[in-house]
C-alpha cells in the first residue's frame, strides 16, 4: 500500500524534462521540514499499486510519469515503479527525490535529485548520481557542498527560491550560471503559466 497525496496530468515545469506532458504521482510524507516548502505532505489516500497504475492509465496513453513527494523513497517505490513499468512501451518513469535515501539501481528511468543540504539544517544527501541535480539558490548558499557530486549528473540546475525575495534569487541564479556555465537555470515554468 502507498499513501498518495494526488495523481494528476500536467506539464513538467522544471528541470531537464521542462515542457513535457507528464502524469504526476505525488506520494505523501517527507523526512525533511524545509521552511520554504509549499506542499502539505501529511495528508493522503491509501492506494495499492494496481490502483495507482489504473489511475495513471486513465490519464495518459504514454509519456512521462513522475513519482514525486514529499520524499517518495519513504514508501516502497521500487514496487511502485515496477508496476508503472508494466504500463508498457511508451511510458517513462522519473523519480524526484531530496536525495536523503539511496535509490536502488534500475528502479526508474530518470532520477532528479533536489538536495536540501545547503538550506535545511540537518539535511544530508546520500544519492550522489542521477539524471539531474536541481539546487535551490538565493545567492547566499554555499554551493561547494555539491562540487564532488556535480560530475555524476547529466545536468545540473540552479532554481530560484520562491517567496518575497524571488526577484533577487532569480538575479543570483542568472549571475551564477553566467559565471559558472556548468550550471543551468531552471525556472518553475508551471507557476509562470498558471498550471498545477
Amino acid at each position: 500500500m502507498f499513501v498518495v497525496k494526488e495523481i494528476f496530468r500536467s506539464i513538467q515545469g522544471e528541470g531537464y524534462h521542462v515542457g513535457r506532458a507528464a502524469t504526476f504521482v505525488r506520494l505523501s510524507g517527507c523526512n525533511l521540514r524545509c521552511a520554504f516548502c509549499d506542499t502539505d505532505h501529511t495528508q493522503g489516500e491509501a492506494m495499492c499499486g494496481d490502483a495507482i497504475v489504473h489511475a495513471v492509465r486513465k490519464l495518459s496513453l504514454g509519456g512521462l510519469v513522475v513519482v514525486t513527494g514529499g520524499e517518495p523513497m519513504l514508501q516502497p517505490v521500487a514496487e511502485l515503479t515496477a508496476a508503472l513499468h508494466k504500463l508498457g512501451v511508451g511510458f517513462e518513469v522519473a523519480l524526484e527525490t531530496n536525495g536523503t535515501l539511496v535509490i536502488p539501481d534500475g528502479t526508474v528511468d530518470w532520477i532528479a535529485v533536489a538536495p536540501k543540504v545547503h538550506v535545511t539544517p540537518g539535511a544530508t544527501c546520500a544519492q550522489h548520481s542521477g539524471g539531474e541535480l536541481k539546487v535551490l539558490y538565493s545567492g547566499a548558499e554555499d554551493l561547494t557542498v555539491y562540487d564532488d557530486m556535480r560530475s555524476q549528473f547529466l545536468r545540473c540546475y540552479l532554481q530560484p527560491m520562491d517567496g518575497p525575495s524571488k526577484d533577487k534569487s532569480i538575479a543570483a541564479c542568472v549571475a551564477r550560471v553566467l559565471y559558472d556555465p556548468t550550471w543551468r537555470l531552471s525556472i518553475q515554468m508551471h507557476k509562470l503559466i498558471g498550471v498545477m
